[in-house]
């Protein structure tokens, strides 16, 4: 983990550098056309990431200290949902795509579940650290980790009805882009989580597995943001 650490610190200036020149243009945005929000989501972006830089330092030099890994994911998305607001809002056509409103809802509630599925995966996540640390062989791995596995394993099924059923809804009403690549998304993150499970939680998936719910939080989160209004209109997209 030495070199992956290593990597981490490199890569974190330039992610930062971006952000202050984004921050910069839309306060110059603010001053020039009034754009406040644009100014607003770029600032909650710095801020969030000098909260991830000093979470991350303590997470390292406590060694993985628990319940900081699930701060510093959640932080992760915060940011996240901060740059899809702004690329959202800096549209120049942003109009709305009108959808049932049941339909909007069941993404909602995904999302929220989603989080929670999250959570107790970082729960997984840190027992899995604790029993590698006391030299736990990984074959040995999932006889040993604590309840939240198998309720992070039976909850997947519950993400799975919801995104299946917001794929069917969208093949016969709206046929958004984004719906398809949720569906991908949440059956890549099944597949991974069979091999996580069946492979004795091989390394170099855990990381994998964490991007594929990244990618399935910023599609909830941009279908969120485009069919949010009332001045909705039928588009696709």
């Amino acid at each position: 983990h030495t070199w992956i650490e290593f990597a981490n610190r490199l890569l974190a200036p330039t992610s930062g550098v971006p952000a202050a020149i984004m921050l910069f243009l839309s306060f110059l945005l603010w001053r020039k056309s009034g754009r406040r929000d644009l100014f607003l989501f770029s600032l909650g972006v710095i801020l969030f990431m000098g909260f991830e830089a000093w979470l991350g330092k303590i997470v390292v030099e406590g060694n993985l200290v628990p319940g900081h890994i699930t701060m510093h994911m959640f932080g992760t998305f915060i940011i996240l949902a901060f740059l899809l607001m702004n690329i959202f809002r800096s549209r120049r056509e942003q109009s709305l795509i009108a959808v049932d409103s049941r339909f909007r809802l069941v993404i909602i509630l995904t999302l929220v579940l989603l989080m929670l599925q999250t959570f107790m995966g970082t729960q997984v996540r840190e027992d899995v650290d604790a029993l590698l640390s006391a030299e736990v062989a990984r074959n040995l791995l999932i006889d040993n980790v604590s309840f939240w596995f198998y309720i992070h394993r039976t909850f997947s099924l519950v993400l799975l009805g919801l995104v299946g059923w917001i794929f069917w809804k969208n093949a016969t009403q709206y046929r958004l882009k984004s719906v398809q690549l949720l569906a991908i998304f949440v059956l890549l993150e099944i597949l991974v989580g069979v091999v996580l499970v069946y492979g004795n939680m091989p390394a170099w998936m855990q990381p994998v597995h964490l991007w594929l719910t990244v990618g399935m939080f910023c599609v909830l989160v941009w279908q969120i943001l485009q069919t949010r209004g009332n001045r909705a209109t039928l588009a696709n997209s």
